[in-house]
């Protein structure tokens, strides 16, 4: 490859970059300013995409208080994890902070479910909405999102039992699956399933205030925004691209 060929390139493989980091500002900012009018799903999709084409911080802490308030919690739990797991960056000692503080409050509302089965074979499998749990993760309660979940157990892909359930905030709740009463291969043309439905108390949302209504303010021109149920910071610079927002009070720097 000649030289000239290697510059054009390098200049293609820049404009590209460039044009993400673009792509992934506008987004942000498109999530700040869904935030901004409490369009939680919405603010979490641009902050989604805004993480996909740049993996930094301040997104990162702003999906998670857009997946608190939109009923992900327990997405919202792991992301605010990965914020006080990551230690590569020295200057998002603050958002470590917040994460500290938001957890234990956003933690007690996840709901949890704890499985007590019998007859359960060797070969047999849990899933719940379609991904497969182990029978160990289940010690100590099992996280959930609040909302209706179906928990199937299967053996050689032939299902045993099928359990529909829906969780509210902060719910502690048992399954009992008498697997014994059941034939442990029936054929597909007749499978049987065993169903129940544990309804949620009803239960009505606290009064909904503005997001910026509580603020955390740090030193210099620092701002988080959170509360009991979500996170949210508005504002970062760094590099060359700027991520930032206009919401009050004020902007948080990330060089």
């Amino acid at each position: 490859m000649t030289p000239l060929m290697i510059s054009a390139l390098l200049h293609l493989l820049l404009c590209a970059a460039i044009s993400q980091d673009d792509q992934a500002e506008q987004a942000f900012h498109e999530g700040v300013d869904a935030a901004r009018q409490e369009r939680w799903i919405d603010a979490r999709a641009h902050f989604e995409r805004a993480y996909e084409l740049s993996p930094r911080p301040v997104v990162l802490i702003n999906l998670a208080g857009a997946q608190a308030r939109s009923g992900r919690l327990t997405e919202a739990a792991k992301n605010y994890h990965r914020i006080l797991d990551d230690r590569s960056i020295p200057d998002t000692a603050p958002f470590h902070q917040a994460a500290r503080d938001i957890l234990p409050a956003l933690e007690a509302r996840i709901p949890r479910i704890r499985l007590a089965p019998s007859g359960m074979g060797a070969g047999d499998t849990i899933e719940i909405d379609g991904h497969v749990v182990s029978l160990t993760a289940f010690d100590g309660g099992y996280p959930l999102d609040p909302g209706a979940h179906t928990l199937v157990v299967k053996r050689a892909d032939l299902e045993r039992a099928r359990v529909l359930f829906s969780l509210a905030e902060r719910e502690r709740h048992d399954i009992t699956l008498p697997l014994s009463l059941m034939p442990s291969a029936p054929p597909p043309s007749s499978a049987i399933s065993r169903s129940q439905l544990f309804a949620s108390p009803e239960t009505h949302p606290p009064p909904r205030r503005r997001w910026w209504a509580s603020p955390w303010t740090w030193t210099g021109a620092a701002a988080i925004v959170a509360g009991t149920t979500a996170l949210i910071v508005v504002g970062a610079q760094r590099g060359g691209g700027s991520f930032s927002g206009n919401v009050p009070p004020g902007i948080l720097p990330i060089k």
